[in-house]
C-alpha cells in the first residue's frame, strides 16, 4: 500500500489502534522512500555520474538566523509564554 494510500485511509473512521498502526506505516514509508533515494544519489557519486547545481547561498546570514532561532532564552521559570 503507498504512502498515498494509507493517506486516503487515515481520512476514515478508524479506531485508535487501526489509526496508529497506519501512521507508523506511513512514516516508515516515508523514511524508507528517503533511505532509497540516499542510496541512488551515493551509487551516481561512485559512479561519477552524479551532477551538482550551484546556487547562491549566504553560510554566515543562514548559521547566524539558525543560532539566534537556538538561543532565545524561554519564559521565567513558573510563568506562561
Amino acid at each position: 500500500m503507498g504512502a498515498g494510500m494509507i493517506a486516503a485511509v487515515l481520512e476514515s473512521d478508524l479506531s485508535e489502534e487501526q489509526r496508529e498502526q497506519l501512521q507508523l506505516a506511513r512514516y516508515s514509508g516515508l523514511l524508507l522512500h528517503g533511505i532509497l533515494n540516499d542510496v541512488l544519489d551515493i551509487s551516481k557519486i561512485d559512479a561519477g555520474k552524479a551532477v551538482l547545481e550551484g546556487c547562491d547561498f549566504d553560510l554566515s546570514g543562514s548559521t547566524k538566523r539558525r543560532c539566534l532561532s537556538h538561543d532565545a532564552p524561554g519564559p521565567p521559570k513558573g510563568t506562561r509564554p
